[in-house]
């Protein structure tokens, strides 16, 4: 289900249900699989519309569905908000972690692309003497190989 900010076939519905099909026969290939399309955009006085209002609001009070509004409550203005401040906190954490790896990865490879290559020309001997001289280890060397 994909629920679109605008009117993207320009039928002026507010759902549209795409089904698998076969050509040749006339016929739904019906294995359940479909595609929905919600017209978020859609202006009309009916339940669809009603449900996009209330996708749209930052505040339970506001809405028309009280379920949707109770999780809504429960998530941004309870004891959810919370929960989803330290999820998020924790989300954070783990990419500052990953990332802070990666770039600490990608320094360590420039830096011993740079020693290679300036031993290749200052001593003139190749990279594969060059690896075994400073005993890089098999997945070094296939990376650096591959950027030299």
């Amino acid at each position: 289900m994909f629920i679109t900010q605008t009117n993207i076939f320009g039928h002026g519905i507010p759902i549209y249900t795409i089904n698998r099909y076969f050509e040749e026969i006339d016929d739904i290939f019906d294995d359940g699989s479909h595609i929905v399309y919600v017209n978020g955009n859609y202006k009309g006085d009916d339940t669809v519309r009603r449900l996009m209002h209330d996708f749209g609001c930052k505040e339970a009070k506001d809405m028309y569905y009280p379920e949707l509004a109770k999780g809504v409550k429960h998530f941004k203005e309870e004891v959810g908000r919370e929960r989803m401040c330290e999820a998020v906190e924790n989300y954070a954490k783990s990419y500052v972690e990953k990332y802070a790896e990666q770039k600490a990865e990608s320094v360590r490879l420039n830096s011993l692309l740079d020693l290679i290559r300036n031993l290749m020309i200052n001593v003139k001997i190749g990279a594969e003497q060059v690896m075994n001289l400073l005993g890089m280890n098999v997945s070094d060397r296939e990376m650096l190989q591959k950027r030299l």
